[in-house]
């Protein structure tokens, strides 16, 4: 049994990046507009922004658009290079390249809007690369990935053929005149393994992927690579999809993450074939605080949120060249001190760190250490007495310190028949009167208002 897929995380994913939806839904070859604009590499491409260069010239007319989207021409080497493009079937063999189904659906997923595919009547051997069509006597057609997902390809091609979708039987039954799919190219791909296609037409399944790392911790503003492996190394489609739980806490691409703000956030990834899943838990904090102890005795009190940390200096002792001889946390569960005087916030509640000289002079810090993500406070928008006139209406609205934190509100009267309140905080005006109106956090912090209402 697969296991289970990632919920929240991918549902979202899996609806932004179908690229055309409904093409499963299409019939097996569709015509669209040539005036259809796709995305090829950032750039807003249609097929008609290059005509025609002669009957049947798809190859030039393919060049050209790979320019535009690409800002390089072909390399007239079969392999290509880093700037003008690499093959993505290099390392294969004709009878991996031949044009069906399963092999199309192979090549197609581990492309990028923009490569161009070329596909020919005779093996990869019998021709050069420019004069393909000529030297054999076979036929042979150039065209443009625009679009892909899981069912199916859009290519864009020449004025004459338009842009169609294809179903991957339904491009074979199209173009069944060609026999070989001679080379899909565009920069920087990275040919296919020799072994991930077999010759025979049949795919090989993923059976599963993995995360190069389950856990990290980051400081805000740092950068970290985390790459996938998908099982077995030779799968037919080897692509995996990239996604953030909470984009504004880490966010992700291609396995780069980037720590954004203080919080968690989960990256997953997930196979293309197959939906098998991985994560890594993401730990973001704040840049590491600094504080100078400038005198012994007391230093004031640092408030820090759970995990994140305090460079202490000792000023004090440096300025009267006195030698140190050891930090200490008062409550290690609540903040610890490395030797170096780092503090590191662990647990909620308060503590005393102390650094001591040789000379028995001691400098004291308090640190009270808070869960960012639960209301210390909560406070209401209007304060004092409200006063309302029978039928009257105020809105109260409650905000929440720190701003990090996430709750519940619950509203409550103290006296129904003079006012009420409804979930949303809108107090209404009955009775002449007085009472209090009062919210609470999910965590039991409270605020109060007093409501006098009269004729």
């Amino acid at each position: 049994m697969r296991p289970m897929k990632m919920l929240a995380l991918f549902m979202a994913l899996c609806l932004t990046t179908m690229m055309c939806p409904g093409l499963s839904a299409l019939a097996a070859s569709t015509a669209y507009s040539n005036d259809t604009v796709y995305t090829l590499n950032g750039v807003q491409i249609s097929a008609t922004m290059v005509g025609e260069t002669g009957a049947g010239n798809c190859w030039k007319w393919a060049q050209s658009i790979y320019k535009l989207a690409w800002g390089c021409n072909f390399s007239e080497n079969f392999k290509g290079n880093d700037s003008t493009g690499l093959n993505l079937l290099a390392n294969l063999t004709d009878a991996q390249r031949t044009l069906t189904a399963s092999h199309l659906r192979a090549f197609i997923m581990q492309t990028v809007p923009g490569a161009t595919i070329r596909v020919c009547a005779c093996s990869s051997e019998c021709s050069s690369f420019n004069n393909d069509g000529l030297s054999c006597g076979h036929k042979g057609h150039s065209l443009i990935v625009a679009d892909r997902n899981n069912d199916g390809v859009v290519m864009m091609d020449n004025a004459s053929q338009h842009t169609r979708y294809y179903t991957w039987q339904g491009f074979c039954d199209s173009w069944k005149g060609y026999t070989y799919v001679k080379y899909i190219k565009w920069p920087g791909a990275q040919p296919l393994a020799a072994n991930s296609i077999p010759a025979d037409g049949g795919t090989v399944a993923v059976t599963g992927v993995s995360l190069s790392q389950s856990s990290l911790t980051m400081n805000v503003g740092d950068t970290a690579t985390l790459t996938a492996a998908v099982a077995p190394e030779n799968a037919t489609v080897s692509s995996v999809e990239w996604a953030s739980s909470d984009a504004s806490v880490a966010s992700v691409s291609n396995g780069a993450v980037t720590a954004l703000k203080a919080g968690t956030a989960t990256i997953g990834v997930k196979t293309v074939d197959g939906g098998f899943t991985a994560t890594c838990a993401v730990t973001v904090l704040k840049p590491v605080q600094k504080k100078a102890l400038t005198r012994t005795g007391g230093n004031g009190t640092v408030v820090l949120g759970l995990g994140e940390q305090l460079q202490l200096t000792a000023d004090f002792a440096v300025s009267k060249g006195w030698t140190l001889k050891g930090v200490k946390s008062s409550k290690a569960g609540v903040a610890t001190i490395s030797d170096a005087g780092l503090v590191t916030a662990v647990g909620v509640g308060k503590t005393k760190v102390t650094v001591t000289t040789q000379n028995r002079k001691k400098a004291t810090l308090t640190i009270r250490v808070v869960d960012p993500s639960v209301p210390a406070s909560v406070a209401l928008n209007r304060t004092g007495t409200i006063k309302l006139k029978v039928g009257e209406s105020v809105q109260l609205q409650a905000a929440i310190l720190p701003t990090t934190a996430t709750t519940t509100f619950t509203w409550a009267t103290s006296k129904a028949r003079i006012a009420t309140v409804d979930a949303n905080g809108t107090v209404t005006a009955l009775k002449k009167g007085s009472c209090k109106i009062a919210v609470r956090t999910a965590n039991g912090k409270i605020a109060k208002v007093k409501i006098k209402v009269v004729k």
